[in-house]
């Protein structure tokens, strides 16, 4: 994970020193030879990133396409099953560190936030009182 942050953030980079040679060279009066030279090290240079940003995007797209149409819900063996040698050993190397729970945003099943118990409107009624509840007031005549 690590690496791909360090990925994204290279072609930032290297957009910054590639514009800043590239005006350099403008303003320098090198020999043909070495404007030549220069230029075939940034065009190495953008082909290398060009790949890399290709590899990020295929892997991105395959395990995406590998997944479509199951159920991640149900088909959990479908889903394993899916999963190449490389990110199975991710997956396992995360959970053996105990890192999952990290990975996962925590959120409150609705069954257990606090409710308020509202008396029947009958009971209400037969008192013959006004009540309120979370700013709604209740009038029974």
């Amino acid at each position: 994970m690590a690496s791909t942050v360090k990925n994204k953030h290279v072609g930032c980079s290297e957009q910054f020193y590639k514009e800043h040679i590239i005006e350099e060279l403008k303003q320098q009066r090198g020999s043909h030879e070495e404007k030549q030279k220069v230029l075939e090290m940034l065009k190495r240079l953008e082909d290398e990133q060009e790949e890399e940003e290709g590899e990020d995007g295929e892997e991105e797209e395959t395990l995406e396409d590998r997944l479509q149409g199951l159920d991640l819900d149900r088909d959990t063996e479908a889903v394993w099953d899916q999963l190449t040698a490389q990110e199975r050993a991710e997956f396992q190397a995360v959970v053996e560190k105990g890192m999952l729970g990290e990975m996962l945003e925590m959120w409150t099943p609705w069954w257990s936030l606090s409710h308020v118990r509202i008396p029947s409107c009958t009971a209400l009624q037969e008192s013959n009182q006004t009540r309120e509840y979370h700013g709604i007031r209740v009038i029974w005549q």
